[in-house]
């Protein structure tokens, strides 16, 4: 790879990890709006349907556009027509064809989840997975061919037209008193909405770039097609399961949580609000993985670019700069949070219920971090599949400590379940790394280090705790926002300035942080030398 290539990949890379990150977190923000308008009833209704169209996304925007642009990438010019062509045909079939499954075992999903009433709703977001073959093929184009504005462009109009229409329909319908299935529905179909939205935009790119994605006059079918559906399936499925691990939890949740716990005696009305206070925990995962992975994952490029070259040296060093981020960042989100827990819970969602079900989704944020990471190192080392295997046994784990402990003790269970499997799923892989690499993944320097700049910030945030106890004010939202915020911003500052004075992170890697420069300097500061 000459250097202007290498530097047109990064900036690609880049333009894409920028997208995906503003993509993520309005999928985690968004929520909380949401839950505050639909209540935990409605909350759960949304989120026991939710994971199918999170599925349906993980695969037209992660796993088939990257094969896809794969296939592109390394084939010869003449052969792009049939690669497209191929790829678009069969994807088509699987649309059809997950789409159909769907829709006509809509009720017998919604009976294995334990409500009847989720069937329309099903039907509904299975019309997502026909969107999907046009999606999937034409990022899959330009990406293949460096161009990584036209994907950006359309996954983040997909996701603000989608949580607009969201937030819109959720509030309208509210207003009008209608039933909360309704209101479920109307926001379900927000998100196809989204969905045509992306669709439009990378219309408007093939036509501009004069490209297409189906060429009928040279469609065939022989060895080539052959190999190319293989490499789809195998490929672009084992990418998509590592980018979905947090959805495919849910979806497990969606499948066994409501029925265990009704299983286990509860009513039904009360078991339909407990799950939707299980999932408070949801967004709070999922922004704080995505702060934590943010910057870790935006080295994987970085590291695949290496491999492919054969540095191994390189490939080391940022395999550890990656893993050292996602634990030092995962660690401090994991810490913080659990120390502002209920302050955080009463600000965002209006009261303290299932607190200590957000408590272990606080513990998974590293945990899912570590996951995260260390699957899309792997993955840049030429060893997709193997995440893909370590994630299925994680679901395993998950179903069957789900079936156990929810009886046990309820939604707790549940989270507990979660991070249970997150535990086993992020040793495994650690191990992997640690043993296809042959080198220390992560020092106990830097273990400690950040272990002890965490205790820290926990002493810090019990005292300002205290002093909120100790002021006695009257317990309304806004002083848990108080606290909370507060919070953020004393435990956040004291933790940074602590792996600074520690210099957890050397100056060349400090750089790569956002106001990288800012960091050296603040860190020269505080160790009156250059790091």
């Amino acid at each position: 790879m000459s250097k202007q290539s290498s530097q047109i990949f990064m900036k690609g890379a880049l333009t894409l990890t920028v997208a995906a990150l503003a993509v993520k977190v309005l999928s985690a923000v968004y929520r909380i709006p949401f839950q505050n308008i639909v209540g935990d009833v409605g909350f759960y209704i949304y989120q026991q349907v939710y994971p199918i169209y999170g599925i349906a996304v993980a695969f037209s925007t992660y796993g088939f556009p990257v094969a896809v642009s794969k296939l592109i990438a390394q084939g010869e010019e003449k052969d792009k027509s049939r690669i497209l062509t191929a790829s678009f045909v069969f994807l088509s079939l699987l649309g059809v064809l997950l789409f159909l499954a769907l829709y006509f075992q809509a009720k017998t999903i919604a009976a294995v989840m334990g409500d009847l009433k989720l069937a329309r709703l099903i039907q509904i977001i299975s019309l997502s997975f026909l969107l999907m073959p046009f999606l999937s093929v034409a990022r899959g184009l330009f990406q293949g061919k460096g161009d990584m504005v036209p994907t950006a462009v359309s996954q983040v109009t997909e996701q603000l037209i989608r949580v607009g229409a969201i937030l819109g329909f959720s509030y309208w319908f509210i207003h009008l008193g209608s039933n909360l299935y309704t209101v479920g529905g109307a926001v379900l179909f927000g998100s196809i909405m989204g969905g045509l939205a992306s669709s439009i935009v990378l219309i408007f790119f093939l036509k501009h770039r004069r490209e297409s994605i189906f060429y009928v006059h040279r469609f065939s079918f022989g060895e080539m097609e052959r190999r190319l559906i293989q490499t789809l399936v195998l490929e672009g499925v084992a990418i998509c399961l590592s980018s979905m691990m947090l959805v495919l939890f849910q979806f497990v949740d969606a499948l066994s949580l409501y029925s265990s716990l009704v299983d286990s005696g509860i009513s039904k009305s009360a078991a339909k609000v407990a799950k939707g206070v299980y999932d408070r925990g949801q967004p709070l995962l999922q922004l704080g993985t995505v702060v934590a992975t943010s910057f870790s994952l935006t080295l994987v490029p970085l590291i695949s670019a290496s491999y492919q070259e054969s540095d191994y040296e390189s490939v080391h060093k940022s395999v550890r700069i990656a893993v050292k981020i996602s634990f030092v960042i995962g660690l401090a989100a994991m810490v913080g949070l659990l120390n502002i827990l209920v302050p955080t819970n009463i600000m965002l969602f209006e009261n303290g219920f299932g607190s200590n079900i957000l408590a272990f989704f606080s513990a998974g944020i590293l945990l899912s971090s570590m996951a995260l990471t260390l699957s899309g190192i792997l993955q840049g080392v030429g060893s997709p599949y193997f995440p893909a295997i370590v994630l299925f046994i994680g679901l395993v784990v998950k179903y069957v400590g789900n079936l156990y402990f929810v009886h046990l003790c309820g939604a707790v269970g549940a989270a507990f379940s979660t991070v249970l499997s997150l535990m086993l799923t992020s040793l495994i892989l650690f191990l992997k790394i640690k043993t296809l690499m042959r080198i220390q993944v992560l020092t106990w320097s830097s273990v400690g280090q950040s272990l002890l700049a965490a205790a820290a910030m926990t002493v810090l945030l019990q005292v300002w705790a205290f002093l909120f106890r100790c002021l006695d004010f009257s317990g309304t939202r806004m002083q848990a926002a108080l606290e909370a915020v507060g919070g953020v911003f004393l435990g956040g500052t004291v933790f940074l300035v602590l792996i600074l004075k520690m210099k957890i992170f050397s100056k060349e890697e400090l750089v790569l942080f956002p106001f990288g420069g800012k960091l050296v300097q603040i860190s020269e500061k505080l160790n009156g030398r250059n790091v």
